[in-house]
């Protein structure tokens, strides 16, 4: 539920922006994703030293260190932080090399950003760090096809919306401060998406399969309609 009415949300604010940039009002202000206050080594550590309730003897429902307090269950949330973490170095790494391939307003935007996904690293890192999940390693390196290297600017596009899913599932399985910088990361993710040119989708952070749609009703005909004189008049085409 959390991710559904986040990326409703979301999608809101896009709409609510647009029209305010037609009408030339300022559009939604709207805060950047926060770092985390939280102490990461006070938190695990406080994970992983819980007591039984009997003389300081072990339980057998005891959280133990490397493991996440999250009522989401620590495996999940563990892996939904490393995802993040994961897509925003891709994502970094791809900002880098299509910055040598862009020029104008296009690479002034993307070095700005890069700089932004740097930052979300660092962040997505800490939270991960808080709940006592192992950073996953940086790869040296990804694979770019020719597409992205042929029109970098789309390539960028392609990035920013493959970050949304990552940021919904994120929102689903926390709680809390992790959940409130998700939902912020998720609204920013799909503004970024928009600048290079490209849709986030409906509902931003949920992939969804529009053929498994129903269809919407054929609209009616318009019925005859009797006039004063018993006659029947059909509706003028507009």
């Amino acid at each position: 539920m959390a991710r559904l009415l986040a990326a409703v949300g979301t999608a809101q604010l896009l709409q609510a922006t647009a029209l305010a940039q037609a009408a030339g009002t300022p559009p939604p202000a709207l805060e950047a994703p926060a770092a985390t206050r939280s102490n990461a080594a006070a938190a695990c550590s406080s994970a992983g030293s819980s007591v039984g309730p009997q003389d300081g003897a072990q339980s057998s429902n005891r959280t133990q260190p490397g493991q996440t307090t999250d009522p989401s269950g620590s495996a999940t949330l563990a892996a939904a932080l490393n995802r993040v973490v994961r897509t925003e170095v891709e994502t970094v790494y791809g900002y880098q090399v299509a910055l040598t391939r862009l020029n104008g307003s296009a690479a002034d935007r993307a070095a700005s950003l890069l700089a932004t996904h740097e930052t979300l690293v660092a962040q997505a890192e800490a939270y991960t760090r808080v709940h006592c999940a192992s950073v996953p390693p940086r790869e040296p390196g990804y694979t770019l096809g020719t597409s992205f290297l042929q029109k970098p600017a789309a390539g960028l596009a392609s990035l920013e919306a493959g970050t949304l899913p990552v940021y919904g599932d994120l929102v689903a399985l926390s709680e809390g401060e992790t959940r409130r910088w998700a939902i912020s990361s998720l609204v920013a993710a799909a503004q970024r998406t928009t600048r290079w040119g490209s849709d986030p989708g409906p509902v931003p952070g949920i992939v969804l399969d529009t053929t498994l749609l129903p269809e919407l009703p054929e609209p009616a005909a318009p019925s005859a309609r009797q006039t004063d004189g018993g006659a029947t008049a059909t509706p003028a085409a507009p």
